[in-house]
């Protein structure tokens, strides 16, 4: 004869486990497509970059000609890289097992980064270059420390 568990153990069926072993495999799978989704994003904000920098900006010089078309679609392309770039290290950031407080901060950076600084830099300050500057270093150093962690 078997004896009984304590009252404190919880028996599980194994109905209950498979359903349990499902869920578990549906959430890593949620967090491999997220990954995905991030690394999409942040191909996109490549691309992007590219885009952008096709196109001329309006010059800073007050009545210097410029293309209005070429503007234009300089700004769209820089906001829909900076949304691609927030959007994909949000992605990233939920999709890592255990991440670190130091991951966290790092993520938490680089979209605060993305998000206020451009804000920033639409007050039309004299500081617009180094804000770009800042906000760019704050990317590119993202993208260094978790290429070199291989979270890419």
């Amino acid at each position: 004869m078997r004896p009984h568990p304590p009252a404190s153990t919880v028996r599980i069926g194994p109905h209950v486990r498979r359903r349990l072993s499902h869920r578990f495999m549906h959430l890593s799978n949620e967090r491999v497509g997220r990954a995905l989704e991030g690394t999409r994003l942040l191909s996109a904000f490549g691309v992007l970059m590219l885009a952008t920098a096709a196109f001329s900006h309006r010059p800073w010089v007050a009545d210097a000609p410029y293309d209005h078309v070429e503007d234009l679609l300089h700004s769209i392309t820089a906001s829909a890289m900076g949304f691609a770039f927030a959007a994909g290290v949000v992605a990233v950031g939920v999709s890592r097992r255990g991440p670190s407080r130091l991951d966290r901060g790092a993520d938490t950076v680089a979209v605060v980064a993305s998000v206020v600084i451009p804000l920033a830099m639409a007050q039309g300050t004299a500081y617009t270059g180094l804000l770009q500057r800042s906000m760019f270093l704050v990317a590119y150093i993202w993208y260094a420390r978790e290429g070199l962690r291989g979270a890419l």
